[in-house]
């Protein structure tokens, strides 16, 4: 049996993955674990890739076992670096979701073009020699108004492009998200990797 830890302390990310780690585990033969007081890493890199990076490298030096992670962030067209992988810094350090929604929302003013999408990037730190990178990306756009409901960060301010004609929030396709979200995506193309082109052996990773 395959054991790997995920490295987070974000109670929505972590409801998000174990529901996307429930899926196939049995037959996947993999075990997934939380590593108890993982100290918090700074998020000191420029790209979702180096940071992911950073938190899948930090809890595997720590317990000297195979770990995964992932950084994400909304990256919206019309402010160019105000968000991307700043998005869970985005404004003043104190504000919570719906504060940085608010401040989103405030700078979007007047502004035609709300096109934007989200992105994931998974790190999977086997040793010090095999890391591996998955990305996924949801495009769409930032909504006119906050809508409260499931998930966490920016989903009650964006509408996935398959719903723009239906004005419908992420915040309220808690369905639809476990299987197209920027972070379900991601973690597919991880686990077909795996499956098909990487573990030749009984014990596959994912």
């Amino acid at each position: 049996m395959m054991q790997l830890y995920l490295a987070t302390s974000n109670p929505g990310k972590l409801k998000e993955f174990k529901e996307l780690l429930a899926e196939g585990q049995d037959e996947d033969n993999v075990e997934f674990l939380l590593p108890h007081d993982l100290p918090d890493v700074e998020e000191t890199e420029e790209t979702l890739q180096g940071n992911a990076l950073l938190k899948a490298s930090s809890c595997y030096n720590r317990l000297k076992l195979p770990s995964f992670a992932d950084d994400s962030g909304l990256f919206v067209s019309a402010l160019p670096g105000e968000l991307g992988v700043k998005s869970a810094r985005f404004g003043d350090k104190t504000l919570d979701d719906e504060g940085r929604m608010k401040l989103l929302l405030e700078k979007m003013k007047g502004i035609e073009d709300r096109s934007c999408y989200f992105a994931c990037v998974l790190c999977f730190y086997l040793s010090k020699e095999e890391q591996f990178f998955f990305e996924g990306r949801l495009k769409g756009e930032v909504a006119h108004e906050i809508r409260k409901g499931g998930g966490f960060g920016y989903d009650g301010l964006f509408i996935p492009e398959e719903y723009k004609s239906e004005g419908i929030h992420l915040s309220e396709l808690s369905d639809w998200k476990k299987k197209n979200s920027h972070r379900a995506l991601a973690f597919s193309f991880a686990r077909k990797f795996f499956q098909q082109n990487y573990w030749k052996r009984a014990e596959t990773i994912l």
